[in-house]
């Protein structure tokens, strides 16, 4: 749930900026988004290597809770399986945001 998660921690591998997101809203927004995304689990993901959003979701205590690949809007990266779905995913989110922290 978006309040068990204190913080996210966010990696570009395009890039190569890093930053963290500790808003309140903003955590709501991307756990919710990724939620209510419908998805089905593709190929298999293992020896792939490069992504784009590398997120880690961080709990109380510093605790890691979930951490995954957002490779677009349309495709999560969680070892070892892609999930696809129809698009709506966060990617372009993730983009402002880093636009923000990191500048």
């Amino acid at each position: 749930e978006a309040g068990d998660v204190t913080a996210i921690s966010v990696f570009d591998g395009n890039t190569g900026n890093g930053f963290d997101i500790d808003d309140p809203e903003e955590i709501q927004a991307i756990v919710e988004n990724i939620q209510s995304t419908p998805m089905k689990r593709d190929k298999i993901s293992v020896n792939y290597s490069g992504f784009s959003f590398r997120m880690n979701f961080y709990g109380e205590n510093g605790r890691v809770l979930d951490s995954f690949v957002v490779n677009s809007t349309d495709t999560i990266r969680s070892d070892p399986f892609f999930y696809c779905c129809d698009g709506g995913l966060c990617y372009d989110y993730l983009g402002e945001l880093e636009a923000q922290y990191v500048n």
